[in-house]
């Protein structure tokens, strides 16, 4: 028999520029003048268009920002430049994006308890911008690993809502259906089903099927664990 061959190495594919990284490419289009970059650039969701948007808000480079918003329109970045302009001439808080930085850090190393203590909970009022977003879910996460259920809900559905008033759809589908795992975990099922319910809202707004089918098939399974099982199944057969 002829001897095994060895098997050919397969190339990983490049992993997605880092939001930085695309703000830098943001910058280079607009110096070049390169409407046609601007616009590959922007139409890429990964990374998200929102996080590169902030990282320019945070260097001050708000016209760039404003191109890049505009230059590739869908829905999930339909209010984008609205939020630019809404951020245009207010001082950026570092100290914030230190705690967020600080935080995220803490939560790869498996600090929870150092994760909230750099998120703090001093911060009042409803969340209006991309950090304030970010800063919830890194309590969301550590509450629930915690077993504060109740808790990471609350502050992944706090983050569901900011995000859908200033159309961050994206990030506004992911918070509502982490918001459901909690609640859910901890057994708050209506809760659950209603965070569920939202999120399905929003994913019928990005036209997002596989997205929508997943959310029918845990709003399905809430309405069976609480022992509706009509509309888990009208549910469950429309996933």
């Amino acid at each position: 028999p002829a001897p095994p061959t060895a098997p050919v190495p397969v190339a990983k594919p490049a992993p997605p520029p880092t939001a930085e990284q695309a703000a830098d490419a943001a910058l280079a289009a607009v110096a070049a003048k390169d409407a046609t970059a601007l616009k590959a650039l922007a139409a890429k969701d990964d990374p998200d268009p929102w996080l590169v948007a902030d990282e320019l808000i945070r260097r001050g480079e708000f016209d760039v920002a404003d191109a890049y918003a505009k230059a590739a329109p869908r829905v999930d970045v339909e209010r984008l430049p609205a939020y630019v302009a809404s951020r245009r001439g207010k001082p950026d808080d570092a100290a914030r994006r230190a705690r967020l930085a600080a935080a995220g850090a803490a939560l790869q190393a498996g600090k929870l308890a150092g994760a909230l203590d750099r998120i703090g909970f001093a911060e009042s009022g409803p969340i209006d911008d991309v950090v304030g977003v970010r800063l919830a879910f890194c309590r969301g996460i550590a509450l629930r690993s915690l077993t504060q259920l109740d808790a990471s809900a609350a502050a992944f559905l706090a983050a569901g809502e900011a995000t859908e008033r200033f159309g961050w759809l994206a990030r506004a589908s992911r918070a509502f259906g982490e918001s459901g795992v909690s609640a859910y975990t901890g057994s708050a099922f209506v809760a659950a089903r209603s965070a569920w319910e939202r999120k399905l809202s929003v994913s019928e707004r990005r036209e997002d099927k596989a997205g929508a089918a997943d959310t029918l098939g845990n709003i399905g399974i809430a309405y069976d664990v609480l022992g509706d099982y009509a509309k888990a199944l009208a549910t469950l057969e429309r996933a």
